[in-house]
Formats: C-alpha cells, sequence, structure tokens
C-alpha cells in the first residue's frame, strides 16, 4: 500500500490488524510512506471500501460547458501534483478532472487478474467486471502518476478500455529539492496538465489550440533529453 493521507493509512492498518488479530489470519501488509508535508483533508464519505481495494474517487471538479473529462490517478505523496493540476485544467482550460487516489496498484492487478481467471473458467458468456473497471470504465482518458517507475501504474493499463498515459520516475537524477525532482522526471504538474491535454487532443476531445497553449505557457523545450537519457 501507498497511501496518500492519514486517514487511509488507519484504515489499512485497521483492516491489518483485524484480519492477523481477529480472524487469525497469515497475511503481509508492505505499507510504504513519505516524510513530505502537506495538509490532511478529513476522511471523505464511504471510501474505506476502496482504500482497502486500492482506489477511490477523491474529487470531481464541475462539469465543463463542453463536456470534456479526464481521469487523473496519484498514489502516495504525488497525488498533491496531481490535485494542483486538476485545478489549473478546470480553472484554466474548463476541463473536468476526476481525481482518484490509488492506495494499492498491486491489489488493483491482484483483483483484476482474479476477475479475469473467474470469467474465463466459468463457461458462462456473461461477463463480470473487475474493481477497476467499475472504477474507471469507459472511454475517459486516464493519466496515471506515480513517484516510482511508471512500469507500476502500467499494470492496470490491460484491464482498462480507455487512452492511458502513464508518468513516472524512470531515469537517473538527483536534486536538493523534491519540486526541481519531480520537474526533471517529469511527473510534476506541469507534466500532468500536458499529458492530460495531449490525450483529450489525441482523442478530438479538445483542440490542439489548447495543448500548444499549455506547452507554451509551461515554455517547454521539445528538444530536451528525457531523464532516462544519460
Amino acid at each position: 500500500y501507498d497511501p496518500a493521507y492519514a486517514y487511509e493509512l488507519s484504515v489499512i492498518v485497521s483492516q491489518g490488524m483485524k484480519r492477523m488479530l481477529d480472524h487469525d489470519e497469515d497475511v503481509f501488509y508492505y505499507i510504504t510512506l513519505m516524510n513530505e508535508n502537506y495538509e490532511q483533508p478529513d476522511m471523505p464519505d464511504d471510501c474505506a471500501d476502496g482504500i482497502i481495494r486500492g482506489l477511490y474517487k477523491l474529487s470531481d471538479s464541475d462539469v465543463s460547458e463542453n463536456g470534456v473529462k479526464v481521469r487523473l490517478l496519484g498514489s502516495g505523496a504525488i497525488l498533491i501534483e496531481v490535485i494542483k493540476a486538476a485545478a489549473f485544467l478546470s480553472d484554466r482550460y474548463q476541463i473536468c478532472c476526476e481525481v482518484f487516489s490509488v492506495t494499492s496498484y498491486s491489489e488493483l492487478v491482484r483483483d483484476a487478474r482474479e476477475t479475469a481467471r473467474k470469467n474465463r473458467l466459468s463457461g458462462s458468456n456473461q461477463y463480470n467486471n473487475s474493481y477497476i473497471q467499475s472504477q474507471l470504465g469507459g472511454s475517459c482518458p486516464v493519466i496515471a502518476v506515480t513517484d516510482y517507475v511508471r512500469g507500476l501504474s502500467e499494470m492496470i493499463s490491460p484491464h482498462l478500455d480507455c487512452p492511458f498515459i502513464s508518468l513516472g520516475t524512470d531515469g537517473f537524477g538527483r536534486s536538493d529539492r523534491r519540486d526541481t525532482l519531480r520537474e526533471f522526471f517529469e511527473v510534476d504538474y506541469k507534466s500532468i496538465v500536458l499529458a492530460a491535454t495531449d490525450a483529450l487532443m489525441r482523442e478530438s476531445l479538445i483542440t490542439i489550440d489548447v495543448h500548444q497553449s499549455a506547452l507554451e505557457e509551461f515554455c517547454v523545450d521539445n528538444n530536451s533529453r528525457p531523464p532516462w537519457v544519460l
């Protein structure tokens, strides 16, 4: 698990203790905690089940006049950059953003694989959706962001039918500041905005002018070397 907020950690630890102590299950829980300082909000209603299962919707921006929508996924401390990107997309380009907190990509993938296996062995023409499919179904583009290599979030992409872009810290780099390092690895809020506008443009949901405007505003050098190239 990779919780972003204290209430997520509380739910995860409580669930783990219940399984181990009350139900006497022989299980391991691996939890990653960061030391980054940011505001800790109150726990939203009806999100405990999603926290345990690996994902829940954190927020929704207002529906745009043109109906354009994108889904932004963040796990752990990078969720703050995702929220910042969602606010920028909504305020500047009137793009509706659904923000999801991903507490565990491995739980999502485990459930998706088990569901696929059950469907395969059922001998029925009825298809049951996995949890990730029930939450991220449809054709709305998904931008998944992680402070780890992008291969982590890409584990869920085979189980989705929508356009999927993964941003992660593939490459080599060091910095004295988190914001500088995230900018270098292209996982900061600016990179999330660019990924979202590019995905929407390629689906013909927005015009190319919107994406070009974002590139110009962030002064992007398209000739710069990617972070994974030494």
